[in-house]
């Protein structure tokens, strides 16, 4: 995640999600609009394509997801080329939330957005926002 002044520009592979919070709930913004994981028929067609295979919802019996970073010895299954985005930044940007399935598995986009807001501008904010997150 690269944020700068007038815009924050997201790379990502596997089952990581970035959410751009904003001041008003319900204004987040989903930097990364898919995950690479084989549950997916468009990344089950590249698996297949770059010769894998998925057995069990894994490739190769290994990894759940078709692109990540590492897993070598599942290339060219596995591929490493990253999904990259961009959004226009504005005043009523709050903060940014970055996880993976750990994290996004049980808490939605708008859960993860309000913690932020409720912590914004106390001291020590960000620890609380990663605790209660």
């Amino acid at each position: 995640v690269v944020v700068e002044p007038r815009v924050v520009r997201v790379g990502w592979v596997g089952d990581s999600k970035a959410v751009l919070v904003r001041g008003c709930p319900g204004d987040e913004v989903r930097l990364t609009p898919g995950v690479h994981n084989v549950r997916e028929k468009s990344e089950l067609d590249a698996v297949e394509s770059r010769g894998g295979f998925v057995i069990g919802g894994r490739v190769n019996g290994v990894l759940a997801l078709s692109r990540a970073l590492g897993h070598r010895e599942l290339a060219p299954a596995v591929d490493s080329t990253a999904d990259v985005g961009e959004v226009a930044r504005t005043r009523g940007d709050v903060g940014l939330v970055l996880g993976s399935d750990g994290l996004w598995d049980v808490v939605g986009e708008g859960e993860a957005a309000e913690v932020v807001r409720r912590w914004k501008g106390r001291e020590g904010w960000e620890r609380g926002v990663a605790r209660e997150l």
